[in-house]
């Protein structure tokens, strides 16, 4: 796999979705995958137990194990997520931006084929308009 992220950004409805729970099930089954950062707007609502019990992977079709996917799921939020206020200043979306790419790994492939994860840095750039930020991976 070529992605050093997936980033699962989570709002209202998101877990209702058959498209979001396969992202979700697919990012979170490939070994040694890329880092999966879940990311939470305003509108979503962490999952209770009563809604694994009575509503989660209701209509989806039989073919799905949702035990399977219920696991996966609970395994995204034992992950710290990132949040994103959006309604929030640009100061304030640009220090969640900056938190996100933190998240990122920088990898290096060895030549045995191994992967070395590096943590991303983050750096201001000087502002041309305004209060302007660049995060950037180094």
């Amino acid at each position: 796999c070529s992605a050093r992220a997936v980033i699962i950004m989570l709002s209202r409805g998101s877990l209702e979705s058959a498209e979001q729970l396969q992202i979700i099930m697919d990012a979170l089954s490939v070994a040694d995958g890329p880092e999966v950062v879940p990311m939470i707007t305003p509108s979503f609502r962490f999952p209770s137990k009563q809604f694994y019990d009575d509503e989660f992977g209701r209509g989806f079709s039989n073919n799905i194990d949702v035990a399977q996917m219920r696991s996966r799921v609970e395994g995204l939020f034992k992950r710290i997520a990132v949040q994103w206020h959006t309604h929030s200043s640009e100061n304030v979306l640009s220090a969640q931006a900056a938190d996100l790419v933190k998240r990122i790994p920088k990898s290096t492939q060895t030549t045995n084929g191994m992967w070395v994860a590096r943590t991303a840095s983050v750096s201001r750039a000087p502002a041309l308009e305004g209060s302007q930020s660049n995060a950037s991976l180094s």
